[in-house]
C-alpha cells in the first residue's frame, strides 16, 4: 500500500513555518532575558529589545497569505484546543514569566529601557494588527466574546508592561484608552 502524506497549501506552510520560527526565536528571547539577568548590561538589553522586533517580522511572516487561507488555520488551531492560545506553548508562558526580570533594568539603564517597553508595544500592536487583518473585531478562539485585537492592544499589553516594570508606559496606554472611550 502506498504512503499518504499530506501537503500543506502554500498558506498553512507559511502559518506553520513562520510559527515554528517564532517559537525558536522566543527561545532565544528567553535565553537573552537570561544572559541579561546574569550579567546586566545596556548591550544584553538592547539584544533583547532587538529579539523583540525582530519577533514582529516573525508575525509578519507568519500571516502573509492570502485571507482566505486563515480558514484552514483557525480550523487546525481549533483541532489543538478549542480554546486555542499562544500561551498554550510552554517556550511562550516562559517568556511572559520571565519579563519579570527586565524590571530591575529601568532603574539602571532607564533609557534602554525605555527602548525595550516601545519593543514590547510594537509586538504587541502588530499581533493585533495580524488578528485584526484575519478576524476584524471578532474575538479569538479563547476569547470568543471579545475584540481579540483590542484585548492585545490594552490587557495583555498593559499586563506585559508592567510585568517587566515599564509602569510609566502602561499608565500612558490606561491614559490613552480613557481619552478613546
Amino acid at each position: 500500500m502506498a504512503e499518504q502524506t499530506h501537503v500543506l497549501s502554500p498558506d498553512a506552510y507559511r502559518w506553520k513555518a513562520g510559527h515554528r520560527l517564532f517559537f525558536t526565536h522566543i527561545q532565544g528571547l528567553v535565553l537573552a532575558i537570561d544572559a541579561f539577568e546574569r550579567r546586566p548590561s545596556e548591550d544584553r538589553l538592547d539584544d533583547v529589545t532587538d529579539l523583540l522586533l525582530g519577533s514582529v517580522v516573525m508575525m509578519q511572516f507568519a500571516a502573509d497569505f492570502i485571507d482566505e487561507g486563515y480558514d484552514w488555520v483557525r480550523n487546525d488551531m481549533a483541532k489543538v484546543h478549542e480554546d486555542f492560545s499562544g500561551v498554550f506553548s510552554a517556550d511562550h508562558a516562559e517568556l511572559l514569566k520571565r519579563l519579570r526580570g527586565m524590571r530591575s533594568a529601568k532603574d539602571n539603564f532607564a533609557e534602554a529601557h525605555g527602548r525595550f517597553a516601545a519593543a514590547l508595544n510594537t509586538v504587541y500592536n502588530a499581533h493585533a494588527f495580524v488578528c485584526r487583518r484575519f478576524v476584524a473585531d471578532s474575538g479569538s478562539l479563547a476569547n470568543p466574546e471579545v475584540n481579540a485585537p483590542e484585548l492585545l492592544r490594552t490587557k495583555f499589553l498593559r499586563r506585559a508592561l508592567v510585568t517587566a516594570g515599564a509602569t510609566e508606559q502602561a499608565r500612558e496606554l490606561d491614559r490613552r484608552g480613557q481619552n478613546d472611550a
